[in-house]
């Protein structure tokens, strides 16, 4: 229905899951996910925040190689983008970005 529309949008997503203890996250998009603690050494405090996931962007090494291997381009003019239109690599929708649709 999105392409028969022409609705082109998409959107980046995080989820986070905790179950027995454990933590599962997954991202698309530019969202970070940040485990924050805090540790406590005698009566001094110390904050800690962990990176848990990378951001998908067209300038990624890896990321420009699947792109390309999938028929598309980088186009870096200022912001890098892929195919000239999103500054993300990875994204829910996008559809006329797919190349199986």
């Amino acid at each position: 229905e999105a392409l028969k529309n022409n609705y082109n949008v998409g959107s980046t997503a995080t989820v986070a899951m905790l179950l027995d203890g454990r933590i599962m996250v997954s991202s698309v998009g530019d969202l970070k996910v940040l485990l924050c603690s805090n540790r406590s050494k005698g009566s001094s405090r110390t904050l800690y925040a962990e990176e848990l996931t990378r951001d998908h962007h067209p300038d990624r090494v890896d990321e420009r190689a699947r792109i390309e291997a999938a028929c598309g381009f980088v186009w870096v003019q200022g912001v890098p983008r892929v195919n000239d239109l999103l500054v993300v690599s990875r994204a829910i929708g996008n559809l006329s970005l797919n190349p199986e649709t």
